[in-house]
């Protein structure tokens, strides 16, 4: 995000904490990414780890009022609400419902009143219809701006293995919910085809190595930089998102009904054929059977279906490609979206003129 609010014109600084059990960082943290060195990377001495939250927060607040900015733009809400009580004009991005009981929910109560919160960025409508409803927040003051990926350009890739046998690749967390037992059952049930697992940290692998060790067909790759990432959605036929009825996000709890997911963006921006659960949050974004197939979540036999046709049916597989990347080009670049999120915020005082 703040590449694409570098790309449109606008001097960016990044905050960001240096957390005090890894203060040993990667050498290239833009490289590391995949994004561009367009914008200023600060890092800030705090954690934001249970009881030191408001401290990291405030340390937050402290060096963004050095900088002196025209906007303070983020989704640190304590952080924001600071920003906002010294006087900067604050954007808060949402990607879940703020918890507006317990120690801080007072602060971050008082941010969604706050005279100098200019707007609140949500990343689907079914999030902005429980902004309006749980919160009574004022409509004028949000938009909608779905999740959003990096153009890697050039689509054409190196497959991943021979081409009498259909490349799956599922490129995200392998926690439960988002959907790598489908993935399993799929590799279990489709001989085949070749399956791609690419994220996961070693101690989170444990849990699947005894199918990776069975099926020969199944391959875990673990953790990769997310700048190295495209190589394996290029490399693939089919990229799969089967996520369940129920998606836990990584410390913020159940995310299913208002989520806006990263990879599929990235999926479509490769430009090959998807296999995705029918959410319906994700219909907010594609349209089945003409960006992507859409298949019920835990269904193993309609995936099963699913990636059938799509094996058998290679004009299908570049329509449907083609049409993602034509959608993703058209409304979900980082540029589109920052371009979205910030059109019609004014840095001026409430009630100036």
């Amino acid at each position: 995000m703040c590449q694409g609010l570098a790309r449109l014109g606008h001097e960016v600084t990044l905050f960001a904490p240096v957390r005090a059990e890894n203060r040993a960082d990667v050498a290239d943290p833009f490289g590391f990414y995949g994004v561009e060195p367009a914008f200023r990377l600060r890092r800030v001495a705090s954690s934001v780890d249970g009881r030191r939250l408001l401290l990291c927060a405030g340390a937050m607040a402290w060096a963004a009022r050095g900088a002196q900015p025209d906007l303070v733009y983020g989704r640190f809400t304590e952080a924001l609400a600071l920003s906002a009580d010294v006087g900067f004009p604050v954007v808060l991005e949402a990607h879940l419902p703020l918890r507006t009981t317990g120690p801080l929910g007072w602060l971050r109560r008082r941010l969604l009143r706050h005279r100098n919160l200019r707007r609140i960025v949500v990343v689907s409508d079914a999030l902005r219809q429980e902004y309006l409803t749980r919160y009574q927040v004022d409509e004028t003051r949000m938009v909608v701006a779905s999740d959003a990926a990096d153009d890697p350009g050039d689509t054409a890739g190196e497959r991943l293995g021979p081409p009498d046998r259909l490349q799956c690749v599922y490129v995200g967390n392998v926690y439960r919910g988002k959907g790598v037992e489908t993935v399993v059952e799929l590799a279990e049930a489709c001989p085949w085809a070749d399956f791609h697992v690419v994220g996961g940290e070693a101690a989170q692998l444990q849990a699947w190595r005894e199918p990776a060790a069975r099926l020969a067909n199944l391959r875990f790759h673990g953790h990769v930089p997310h700048g190295r990432t495209d190589g394996y959605r290029l490399g693939a036929d089919v990229l799969l998102a089967p996520y369940h009825q129920r998606v836990e996000t990584h410390g913020a709890g159940e995310a299913s009904r208002w989520m806006s997911p990263l990879k599929l963006f990235e999926y479509m921006a490769a430009g090959r054929a998807i296999l995705v659960s029918d959410l319906p949050v994700l219909r907010e974004v594609v349209r089945d059977e003409v960006h992507v197939l859409m298949c019920k979540p835990e269904d193993t036999s309609a995936w099963v279906v699913g990636l059938r046709r799509l094996a058998d049916d290679p004009a299908l597989r570049d329509r449907l490609g083609r049409a993602a990347r034509a959608e993703f080009l058209r409304a979900h670049t980082w540029v589109v979206r920052a371009r979205t999120a910030l059109n019609g915020v004014t840095t001026e005082p409430p009630g100036s003129t």
